[in-house]
């Protein structure tokens, strides 16, 4: 059971993650900041 809830919640991160980088690209902050999607990189980098 832990292990099936630890993969959910990294889905739920996974997807939050994929929400911020679109939210951040769309947005004219984005320019300034490439935050979201070095932490988007990092977690592909770890899973």
């Amino acid at each position: 059971m832990p292990v099936i809830n630890f993969l959910f919640l990294k889905e739920i991160i996974f997807l939050f993650l994929l929400w911020a980088l679109w939210f951040m690209r769309k947005s004219h902050f984005a320019k300034q900041n490439d935050i979201p999607f070095n932490v988007f990189i990092i977690y592909l980098n770890i899973s």
